[in-house]
């Protein structure tokens, strides 16, 4: 495997370069321009035309602007030495007959033919090195891009040298060329003789098209050399590419245990996790079935507890009865309107919890059938309502801790939920307290309803004192107490509570003349102004 690396790394050395950046064809030049310092260090003037140059492309340039030069003087001359050309091929062309005819006489032909002979050479001589040194420099602008190609595609050690020969057979022959173009034509007439194209200028042009061919060469087996390393490479990263490929297959079979097995364990949690909310739920119903049983034994012994001697509701439905007995008939006095009205405003305003109803002998009938028209209206809303109506001289009246339990056991026989909650324990409804404890408690249960109303028909006994604790209840339950007082026409709050309380006074409506009078209906305006109450609801 080291020998293949090896290899691998000699091969690579045929197209990819050392590590840095560096014009290959630049130090060639250099090069080539040092190796013919050293080859033709006794040539003065060869080496000072050289280095008075900066680079081949100067060179090459003054080369063909002197051939132009050249091209240009001979350009009026051209048609006579085209027929001198043409003479001179015919003539050689046919010089073997006359050699023959020189061998009759040689004593008077041969020296003469032979000079003759001559000068047609030298003429010959100079159409060849003219066509030929042309056109090599049009071979050398031509090949030359393609070398510089190579060397900067394939920027190696070989290459470098290749160019290095290249551009020296360069140098030498454009030195030679602007040096024959450079003579006036007695110059090169006697250089088209002495130093004739084959022996001065051939070997030059040979030599660089042996060096052109050498980077070809190169370049063509650095070609091959880098389509090997392309193909190592594919391999080595197809065999790569192989070996991820099998690493992920059995990570992913890993994986894909793993996963099943953790799946196993997922459906068997959630399978314990399915029984365990079974049996939560099943714990959950029976919690909350005894809970509910605790609570409604707990309610049932408040309740018992509580319950007054009179019952509220049975004390409304004799009161109903009596206010029928006692006006059979509608009343739709305006001011009994206005007044139905006046409380439907109390109860939608946020500001005025406690409200009385002055009404004095007379009235206060008239005013006990406003209030109980006022609770059928607030039962089928479920709006927590209390309520506390007199019936004769009724044993302790004007108590207030009886008061409070009677509240409390009508606000809890239909708030069942508030038993068991914080600070409503069932203890605390069966525990003796003081008449502030009481407050405290009752409070305490009014803050946590929505919306309570309280109606509380005064008794002569206690009135003072019952007010107090209403208006205590009313400051403490601003957002969700109601309370509506019947007094006897001489019942006032008090200066300090003046802000929560609104008095108004009942008069007791005229009855209408018997005529005029009408059984109730749901169309008269004392049930439509009851209808709009309803509505707050």
């Amino acid at each position: 495997m080291g020998d293949l690396l090896q290899e691998d790394d000699d091969v690579r050395a045929w197209y990819l370069a050392d590590a840095g950046k560096h014009d290959v064809a630049e130090e060639a030049y250099r090069e080539a321009v040092e190796y013919l310092k050293r080859e033709f260090k006794h040539k003065t003037k060869t080496i000072a035309w050289i280095e008075n140059r900066q680079s081949l492309e100067e060179i090459r340039d003054e080369a063909e602007q002197v051939e132009a030069n050249y091209a240009a003087a001979s350009a009026p001359k051209k048609t006579v030495l085209h027929f001198m050309r043409k003479i001179s091929a015919w003539i050689m062309l046919y010089g073997q007959v006359l050699d023959t005819l020189a061998q009759h006489h040689p004593e008077y032909v041969s020296l003469a033919w032979g000079a003759a002979k001559f000068l047609l050479m030298g003429v010959l001589n100079h159409e060849k090195l003219t066509t030929g040194i042309t056109q090599a420099l049009k071979d050398v602008a031509s090949v030359l891009p393609r070398m510089e190609l190579h060397a900067k595609l394939y920027p190696t050690e070989r290459m470098k040298d290749s160019m290095a020969r290249l551009y020296a057979h360069i140098l030498l022959f454009l030195r030679q060329a602007v040096k024959w173009f450079s003579r006036n034509s007695a110059t090169r007439a006697i250089s088209a003789i002495i130093s004739p194209f084959e022996i001065k200028y051939k070997g030059l042009i040979d030599g660089i098209r042996n060096c052109a061919e050498a980077i070809n060469g190169e370049a063509d087996a650095a070609t091959k050399a880098e389509i090997r390393g392309i193909h190592v490479e594919v391999r080595q990263n197809t065999e790569g590419i192989m070996r991820l490929d099998e690493a992920i297959a059995r990570n992913h079979e890993a994986h894909e245990v793993r996963l099943n097995e953790v799946n196993a364990k997922l459906d068997s949690i959630r399978v314990e996790i399915k029984e365990i909310w079974q049996t939560s739920s099943a714990i959950q119903g029976t919690v909350q079935d005894t809970r509910s049983r605790v609570i409604d034994l707990q309610l049932n012994e408040v309740l018992n507890n509580l319950k007054p001697k009179n019952v509220p509701e049975e004390v409304l439905q004799r009161q109903q009865a009596l206010v029928r007995r006692a006006s059979p008939w509608v009343d739709d006095n305006p001011a009994t309107v206005d007044l139905i009205r006046r409380l439907g405003i109390w109860i939608s305003s946020p500001d005025s919890p406690l409200l009385i109803l002055q009404a004095n002998a007379r009235a206060k009938l008239h005013a006990k059938e406003l209030a109980i028209e006022l609770i059928s209206v607030i039962e089928p809303a479920r709006v927590a309502v209390a309520w506390h109506l007199t019936e004769g001289s009724e044993e302790g009246a004007g108590d207030r801790v009886l008061l409070i339990r009677s509240f409390i056991f009508q606000i809890m026989r239909n708030s069942a939920e508030l038993i068991g909650s914080e600070g409503l324990d069932a203890a605390k409804f069966q525990s003796n307290h003081s008449d502030d404890e009481w407050l405290e408690l009752f409070c305490t249960l009014v803050a946590r309803l929505p919306k309570c109303f309280l109606l509380v028909e005064m008794s002569e006994q206690g009135a003072p004192d019952i007010l107090g604790m209403l208006e205590a209840v009313a400051s403490r339950c601003v957002s969700t107490a109601k309370i509506l007082v019947l007094g006897n026409g001489e019942l006032t709050g008090s200066p300090e509570n003046g802000h929560i309380t609104t008095v108004i006074t009942v008069q007791k409506p005229a009855p209408p003349p018997v005529h005029l009078r009408r059984p109730r209906t749901r169309q008269n305006p004392r049930a439509l102004a009851w209808a709009g109450v309803k509505k707050q609801f």
